[in-house]
């Protein structure tokens, strides 16, 4: 929920998804560059869960890691050349429609190109993850 963070912050919210794409079954996944986010102060970072394995990402239809894949999946961010954020577990990060909470962050210049997503143990079970899902990792974010 944004609430919280709207009144700290005012108009000055506003949210972004990095859609980071399982082009391998190798266990480690780089943001794409993204010039949004690029020098950009987050103040906040989520994912959602897929329980019944049927969601797509919006701009590019794939479709997005189950829960299985979710629950062992793990975020870093990097800040210029400073890991702030170090194999945090994704399960933590996702919103759920029990759970709505969104984890609030202060980072400062995040580098999306040093940032990645790990999978540990990707082929096990074998459909855990599949080469051309989609990890959905939503950004708010302060538009100064």
């Amino acid at each position: 929920m944004l609430q919280p963070i709207i009144e700290k912050y005012g108009d000055q919210v506003r949210t972004h998804v990095v859609d980071i794409k399982i082009e391998n079954l190798s266990g480690k996944y780089n943001f794409p560059d993204d010039a949004i986010l690029r020098e950009k102060v987050i103040v906040g970072v989520f994912t959602s869960d897929n329980p019944n394995d049927n969601a797509y990402a919006p701009e590019t239809d794939r479709p997005i890691i189950s829960d299985n894949g979710l629950n062992s999946a793990y975020v870093t961010l990097v800040c210029e050349n400073t890991e702030i954020i170090s194999h945090h577990p994704l399960r933590q990060l996702a919103i759920t429609s029990e759970d709505r909470q969104i984890m609030e962050v202060m980072l400062s210049k995040l580098t999306p190109t040093r940032s990645f997503i790990t999978v540990a143990n990707p082929t096990t079970p074998a459909d855990k993850i599949t080469v051309g899902e989609s990890i959905l990792l939503h950004f708010v974010y302060l538009n100064q």
